[in-house]
């Protein structure tokens, strides 16, 4: 009996989700990732379901970042949104996409439930890992709109070495994007986001894909 209380609180201390009274920290190759969330018994993505992949931080690198719920921005008017100041066509040499698998941290989903009024909303979390775009450019890339990956998709490899489109980007996704913010993302600055892992059996490998109307850019390759 002790023996198993000793081994749940290491697997606490380990998962982060258990009995943790202060943020999560994460020590990835740049940077130190302090994540505010408090998620509760997280689960995986089941077979075939598909979410988006929401934006947590956009902005410089730095020793330390902080993040906790996903990016909410206002509307604001940006110079960059002015013809010429920005690019919307690019490729790996000035984005740069990174799966950070070694950064097992956890991403909620707000459920609402209109139909039974005892249930306003309900969180459900999940594993997920890190997820970093950087602008290794000496210009202003174009993003998208939406609070997400607005180009962002998910790819898997079959058994036999082809890859095949597991989840489309919000882009090929009718989407009502009237007062959604364009995302700009300035020389020298990343963008962070989660991708949940799943339960998808029958891929080998993964990888991200962002697809524009002008290029695919891919990210690096890795386990789920």
């Amino acid at each position: 009996m002790r023996f198993s209380c000793l081994w749940l609180l290491i697997l606490s201390s380990c998962t982060g989700y258990v009995g943790t009274s202060g943020p999560l920290q994460y020590h990835s190759k740049e940077f130190l990732l302090i994540d505010s969330v408090k998620p509760a018994h997280p689960g995986w993505l089941m077979d075939g379901e598909t979410v988006d992949f929401p934006i947590f931080y956009i902005g410089p690198t730095s020793d330390t970042i902080c993040i906790g719920k996903r990016y909410w921005p206002d509307i604001t008017s940006f110079w960059e949104a002015k013809p010429g100041i920005f690019t919307k066509s690019y490729s790996s040499k000035e984005l740069e996409i990174t799966a950070d698998t070694s950064i097992s941290c956890f991403t909620g989903i707000d459920w609402w439930r209109e139909s039974d009024p005892s249930i306003i909303d309900s969180t459900q979390w999940y594993h997920s890992f890190i997820v970093i775009l950087k602008n290794k450019s000496d210009s202003t890339l174009y993003m998208g709109r939406t609070f997400c990956l607005y180009y962002m998709q998910l790819e898997g490899q079959c058994p036999d070495g082809q890859w095949t489109r597991i989840q489309k980007p919000l882009s090929e996704t009718w989407l009502c994007s009237t007062n959604q913010p364009d995302i700009f993302l300035r020389p020298g600055e990343i963008i962070l986001s989660k991708i949940m892992r799943r339960v998808e059996p029958g891929f080998t490998n993964y990888r991200l894909g962002w697809v524009t109307y002008y290029s695919v850019i891919y990210s690096n390759t890795f386990n789920l």
